[in-house]
């Protein structure tokens, strides 16, 4: 039985790792493959990448540039309401007051006043 501390840690010259790393950066080719290919264990291409970063080239993405500003959904109509004439204003007392829609505020308060004091 051989133990483990017998054994000596092979060592890899950097152009053999860019070269793994480089053949599992190609399209369509999983890391596994490429470790197997090598006799390798796919761990150690993971660390190696994480190390020396990915061999992949650079290369340009697409944009799509939209010219139309994007216009917001049109408000959902809301009902004309009739318009209000006269309104009722009830004192907790129970007296009622009505009065046009044009009645001035101030004149308003007066009379709620003097309602609730009656």
């Amino acid at each position: 039985m051989t133990d483990w501390r017998s054994r000596k840690r092979r060592q890899y010259s950097r152009a053999f790792k860019r070269q793994v790393l480089t053949e599992a950066a190609a399209a369509g080719v999983s890391v596994s493959s490429v470790a197997r290919r090598h006799g390798l264990n796919a761990n150690l291409i993971f660390n190696w990448r994480r190390r020396f970063g990915s061999v992949r080239e650079p290369g340009f993405v697409p944009a799509v540039l939209i010219a139309d500003p994007v216009t917001p959904p049109a408000a959902s109509p809301i009902p004309a309401l009739a318009p209000c004439s006269k309104m009722e204003v009830v004192c907790p007392n129970g007296r009622r007051i009505v009065v046009d829609a044009g009645f001035d505020a101030l004149t308003l308060s007066r009379l709620l006043v003097v309602a609730e004091e009656a």
